[in-house]
């Protein structure tokens, strides 16, 4: 059955083009047809690989750590509070800076698809 409410611990972990992500709600596992929610751990040091999607648009939020945010070239410390905008088509990367693991929320609209990760 599918579920509307959905609490990390509860949720699939999966390896992920930062690290790890626990997917919360997307297609498979709930009603929602438009986007998908996933929190997503980056171990210290560690970074996803330089990339874009041609359909998804993302949205950060950070909850936990500190990382350096690429967005098209600009780069930008982000902390625990800051909401980062990743429009289509636009190449992005986020390392972890911090001492912890870096934690945060990824939101994808249309819901998250691998064979939309294109790299360099």
């Amino acid at each position: 059955m599918k579920k509307n409410i959905a609490h990390e611990i509860e949720s699939v972990e999966v390896p992920d083009i930062c690290g790890k992500a626990i997917e919360l709600i997307n297609r498979e596992n709930s009603d929602c047809k438009n986007m998908s929610i996933a929190t997503i751990l980056v171990d210290k040091g560690e970074s996803s690989r330089l990339h874009y999607h041609k359909q998804m648009e993302e949205l950060y939020y950070i909850v936990e750590g500190e990382a350096e945010m690429n967005i098209d070239n600009q780069k930008e410390k982000v902390i625990p509070g800051h909401a980062i905008l990743i429009p289509v088509g636009v190449f992005h990367q986020i390392k972890n800076i911090g001492s912890t693991v870096l934690k945060f929320i990824s939101i994808d609209s249309p819901p998250f698809f691998e064979s939309d990760i294109f790299f360099e």
